[in-house]
């Protein structure tokens, strides 16, 4: 009897992508110390810890765009294609997105729901981690781009509006 309730405990581990329990106790645990690490830093730091978590944030967001651009085969640097990152990431993410507004040197990303709202929920306004992630992402295809804010679903507009231009 011990191994069928082992068999199928296992099974429902591996439906929702995880390998073992210990998997995702280990996985909850990083995410609980780094939340908490997070919260003391910026009561320690204040404004500090926040420089620190936007240079964060933007390193990421960086890293994720250098590795879907290259995985995407990106070869131009236009406006267009700063967006082609995160418009992929927001549709994995399962939120409809769409670039609209496009010539060589702007394009206007808009995104009907926000990605980053669960992340560090309740530490960090997820405007805050939106903004430097995408910034990283989007300059990690053209350093040269400029990254403009148009609508923030957060702060109770229809879409988020992301502009880039060159």
């Amino acid at each position: 009897m011990s191994e069928n309730r082992q068999e199928r405990f296992a099974r429902k581990w591996s439906l929702v992508g995880l390998s073992t329990k210990t998997t995702w106790r280990r996985s909850k645990l990083h995410e609980r110390i780094l939340l908490r690490a997070v919260e003391d830093m910026k009561n320690t730091l204040g404004d500090k810890a926040d420089a620190i978590l936007a240079g964060a944030c933007f390193t990421i967001g960086s890293e994720d765009g250098k590795q879907m651009s290259h995985h995407m085969k990106l070869r131009d640097k236009n406006a267009r294609d700063c967006l082609l990152p995160v418009e992929t990431m927001c549709l994995m993410a399962g939120k409809d997105a769409r670039i609209m507004d496009e010539n060589a040197g702007a394009a206007v990303l808009k995104v009907d729901s926000c990605p980053y709202s669960e992340v560090l929920d309740g530490v960090c306004p997820s405007l805050f981690i939106c903004e430097n992630h995408i910034k990283g992402m989007v300059q990690s295809v053209n350093r040269k781009a400029v990254l403009i804010v148009l609508g923030k679903k957060c702060k109770g507009d229809a879409y988020c509006e992301f502009r880039v231009e060159l």
